[in-house]
């Protein structure tokens, strides 16, 4: 099972992280997104990445990540770094809809976009 959407919005292509309710960022995670941006690098002409109502992602899977051995933990930085210089370069515009906390390695994911939009039920007028 993906923890990884991709919503069709025509030329537009949404990312959502579905990794639980925090969007931890783990192997799956990785693996995930980096699947999802050679199909959108190919199909799309534009990207928007997105997370949960609460977080965009709470960052690296620590209880996850603390139980990998140190040749695991090199490929685990190894992969990660290259999705985020990926996403970086990706070859279209890209967007990253912030509706939640970007903590830590989650806000290393929003800074490789384009734009950051950010939003707060809590913020709209009335």
């Amino acid at each position: 099972m993906s923890v990884i959407t991709l919503e069709d919005q025509g030329t537009v292509a949404v990312l959502r992280l579905a990794n639980k309710t925090t969007n931890a960022i783990n192997g799956q995670l990785v693996h995930d997104l980096y699947q999802a941006l050679n199909v959108v690098s190919n199909q799309y002409k534009g990207l928007v990445l997105a997370g949960g109502e609460k977080f965009f992602s709470i960052g690296l899977d620590l209880p996850e990540l603390l139980q990998l051995n140190q040749s695991e933990m090199d490929e685990f930085w190894h992969a990660f770094n290259h999705l985020a210089y990926d996403l970086f370069t990706l070859p279209l515009p890209t967007v990253c809809a912030l509706s939640g906390h970007a903590v830590a390695g989650g806000n290393v994911l929003a800074l490789t976009c384009d734009y950051r939009l950010g939003g707060s039920e809590k913020n709209k007028s009335v």
